[in-house]
């Protein structure tokens, strides 16, 4: 069906942090090149041709700046937001992080990437907004018109956590990168890194979800023993820095990159011995599914998640055992040519899987029935 047949949405595209920064840049990128932006208005993002990671504040900030940025978040988010969908004359606004403003009364779409706002309530940021975003989330997937998860086992923790009906939950996978398309190896290796394969390579924001201390405890076992280095690649989030900075400082073979470009990332996926995401509590994880499509191996903690987006193509550990990581990194280590091209034929399989819901089409077609069903 032709955008001009599909109903004005607004989606909240502003910028942010991690893996929800990433899926509002590429469902923007999407609708850009789906030539939909006369039926698709981005609010809050001017650029959506090239993916630029948010650079966080400092972890500590003055009380005066923590209120001006809470009050200037809680007015866009329940004022702006639906003002703009007033006068771009929206029929349903799109929000990619579940929130619902409350002086609306356009149907909302939100996507809840998971539950670990109330799960893990202790390891959000302490201070007002922490409260703030929670009570938004609880709010949000309650009275939102639809939800959409990205994934099977969010889609079925909103269902049975939350009691919500099976109708009100789609799972339309997160849209992937562009360089998740290129087959090719092309991208030239990034000299300034100053590194060369093998390597490790974990992505990711550092927060204390991402199980930095179990992750480099069972890298330094293993580097003991296949002396692959391990790089990080990210930005700074909160909860790590002084974990972060005294294994920097006293660990060979460790290095954090910062936030880098998509043309850097893909080449350090290219080139990695494997991908390592040892999260303790995921929603989807975009760097699993990116590390397939560009056939790198990938060792995961043993999660829900994990094992869905990956399938088959994963070597998995109980996020709790830094052991059974450090062994399964000396594992892949090891494997011949002959078992790595099997890998690279089933990462092949599972990336036609992952990559279908990175079309515009899914989205505009849900939207279309949302509003048709109200």
């Amino acid at each position: 069906m032709a955008c001009t047949e599909k109903p004005r949405v607004v989606i909240d595209a502003r910028p942010t942090m991690g893996g929800v920064e990433r899926y509002a840049f590429e469902l923007a990128r999407l609708a850009k090149n789906g030539h939909c932006l006369d039926r698709v208005i981005l609010y809050g993002r001017e650029d959506s041709t090239r993916y630029r990671p948010v650079s966080p504040r400092r972890e500590v900030r003055r009380p005066l700046h923590q209120a001006l940025g809470a009050a200037k978040r809680i007015l866009v988010d329940q004022l702006m937001l639906p003002l703009a969908a007033c006068r771009n004359h929206a029929d349903l606004i799109h929000s990619p992080n579940y929130l619902v403003p409350l002086c609306t009364r356009k149907p909302v779409v939100v996507t809840c990437h998971d539950l670990s706002l109330l799960d893990h309530f202790p390891t959000k940021p302490a201070g007002p907004m922490r409260y703030y975003e929670r009570a938004v989330m609880q709010s949000g997937l309650q009275r939102a018109a639809h939800i959409i998860a990205p994934s099977r086992a969010v889609a079925a923790e909103l269902r049975q956590r939350l009691g919500l009906p099976a109708d009100r939950v789609s799972v339309l996978y997160p849209p992937l990168p562009s360089f998740c398309f290129d087959i090719t190896s092309g991208e030239p290796w990034p000299d300034r890194l100053q590194v060369r394969p093998p390597f490790f390579l974990s992505v990711g924001t550092i927060e204390p979800r991402k199980n930095l201390h179990r992750l480099l405890l069972g890298w330094r076992r293993a580097y003991s023993r296949c002396r692959v280095p391990l790089l990080l690649v990210g930005p700074y989030g909160w909860g790590e820095r002084t974990l972060l900075d005294g294994q920097l400082a006293v660990t060979d073979g460790l290095r954090w990159l910062g936030c880098v470009d998509d043309s850097t990332l893909a080449a350090l996926y290219r080139q990695a011995t494997a991908v390592v995401q040892f999260s303790l509590a995921e929603g989807f994880d975009y760097p699993v599914a990116e590390a397939l499509c560009t056939g790198t191996p990938v060792v995961l903690s043993d999660i829900e998640v994990h094992r869905e987006v990956a399938a088959d193509c994963g070597l998995f550990a109980p996020p709790a055992d830094p052991d059974a990581l450090a062994d399964r990194l000396v594992e892949v280590c090891s494997w011949p040519e002959e078992q790595r091209t099997d890998f690279r034929l089933r990462c092949g399989r599972q990336a036609g899987l992952l990559r279908q819901f990175s079309r515009i089409e899914p989205y505009l077609n849900l939207y279309a029935r949302i509003l048709t069903a109200g």
